[in-house]
């Protein structure tokens, strides 16, 4: 029971650390190859502005972060139960972004959590599903 546990406490915070981590690296060289374009080679993209290389890096670190930082976190369990569950959870990272893009559409759900609680419960959320289903799957592949 104690393993299990301890399986799923290692997906949840290798997945929302890694997320953090590497959206503050991604934004922050999106936001330096903007500086670069403007600075260094006079390009004036005056219609999007830096937004877009924000989104990218927003988008690019939440997925691959979430994925690998769970993947780090579980494969002192098990290698092969890590493999299926990053990749579950990289399969289920469309599904957060729907659910956070729909979060901060509508207002539905969670109102006073700021930016980055929702980033982190929407990560909490996945990956303990995406463990809750490798679980599933190894019990299945037992039979």
């Amino acid at each position: 029971m104690e393993r299990y546990l301890g399986e799923y406490l290692a997906a949840v915070i290798g997945s929302v650390l890694g997320a953090i981590l590497l959206i503050l690296l991604c934004v922050f060289l999106g936001y330096v190859y903007y500086l670069c374009l403007i600075k260094l080679f006079r390009i004036r993209d005056e219609s999007m502005g830096g937004f877009f290389y924000l989104a990218l890096g927003l988008l690019v670190g939440w997925w691959v972060g979430s994925f690998s930082g769970c993947w780090l976190a579980l494969s002192r369990y098990s290698k092969e139960d890590a493999y299926v569950t990053a990749i579950l959870l990289a399969a289920l990272q469309p599904l957060g972004f729907w659910w956070f893009w729909h979060m901060l559409m509508k207002g539905a759900g969670i109102q006073r959590l700021g930016f980055w609680l929702r980033i982190g419960f929407i990560n909490v959320v996945l990956s303990l599903l995406a463990r809750l289903l490798t679980n599933m799957l190894v019990i299945l592949t037992q039979y």
